[in-house]
């Protein structure tokens, strides 16, 4: 579940975080399809919508729900969460917690934009190389000499962006 509010000060308050709770166990124990129907279910009495007027009353900041998913796992599930800010899942075949939570904080720290090179979009690749060809056009060096440093910094730029190529 991802729940916004607008300072760290309400982020770090006890009640914006049993809040959050509430709102994490409705989303994993309800058939709510959508956050209006989420926000519909009940909690302590009341709806989870009602909570969250009667917290941003009480709190005078506005909170708001802004998405959930449900999955499930067939493997090992490692989790981490940076600062409260970053929260990673990995669901791992193979392995154990440990390398699944090991591997949640890499992707948290480093932020791969793909797990491997053939998941990169060909656009993608096409637009990169682009725009790395504009960079080095007007270097008065032979053609084969740049289709190479193009080639290169590809590469590494792959190797960034995708979790599989970083070290």
């Amino acid at each position: 579940v991802e729940v916004n509010c607008e300072t760290d000060f309400v982020a770090k308050d006890d009640n914006f975080n049993t809040f959050a709770d509430a709102v994490a166990a409705n989303a994993l124990t309800s058939n709510a399809a959508d956050i209006d129907a989420l926000m519909a279910t009940s909690s302590n009495g009341s709806t989870l919508e009602e909570a969250r007027q009667a917290l941003v009353a009480k709190i005078g900041e506005n909170i708001q729900v802004r998405r959930f998913e449900r999955t499930a796992t067939s493997g090992i599930l490692g989790a981490y969460l940076h600062g409260g800010k970053i929260g990673v899942l990995v669901d791992l075949e193979g392995g154990d917690a440990d390398l699944a939570k090991d591997i949640a904080m890499h992707v948290a720290a480093l932020n791969p934009s793909f797990v491997s090179e053939s998941d990169v979009p060909a656009e993608f690749l096409a637009k990169e190389k682009e725009i790395l060809l504009a960079q080095v056009e007007n270097s008065d060096k032979p053609a084969d000499i740049i289709e190479k440093m193009v080639s290169g910094r590809l590469r590494k730029q792959l190797a960034e962006i995708t979790l599989l190529g970083q070290p």
